[in-house]
């Protein structure tokens, strides 16, 4: 009787735990929001390179105003200085096109992004360029050394 009780303890703990192993897990899909909320731009080469050495953000909140957002699409810009354009498609991928004012910048650059384990920061993780177009750059390659934040870093104050 004991080993009967014990082998449908047995059997309904492997169902369970079987059961949960089958359950597909839900990937977590950026929205414009969190990209600019949480967007690590220090993950990705832009014409913001030379400020993110200088100061101590990382997130496109701190540098940038809402220009223009829809559900797939954020415009960003920096007063006088830089604009970026955000479309987002499907798996986590966005297009992101950089428009430096006063200067020769001009990218338009497709990521694919991940979330971190604990939920708090996006980051790039591969990319190519679209523009100006390069005909072997056919694959996104992985992303290389995060830009550092400097130990004498300086705070930016944005104009709001």
């Amino acid at each position: 009787m004991i080993f009967k009780n014990n082998m449908i303890l047995f059997s309904c703990l492997l169902a369970a735990c079987t059961t949960v192993e089958n359950i597909p897990e839900t990937e977590h899909t950026i929205t414009p929001m969190e990209f600019y909320q949480s967007f690590n731009m220090r993950t990705i080469y832009s014409s913001l390179g030379p400020r993110l050495r200088y100061y101590c953000e990382s997130f496109p909140h701190q540098f940038f105003n809402i220009v223009k957002k829809s559900d797939n699409y954020l415009e960003l810009a920096i007063e006088g200085h830089s604009q970026w354009f955000i479309t987002f498609s499907s798996g986590n991928s966005i297009t992101l096109t950089d428009n430096a004012h006063g200067a020769t910048y001009l990218t338009s650059t497709q990521y694919d992004l991940a979330i971190t384990e604990s939920h708090d920061e996006w980051h790039a993780i591969a990319g190519k360029t679209v523009y100006p177009g390069s005909p072997e750059a056919d694959e996104l390659e992985p992303m290389g050394e995060f830009i550092r934040i400097a130990s004498d870093c300086n705070l930016y104050q944005k104009n709001d």
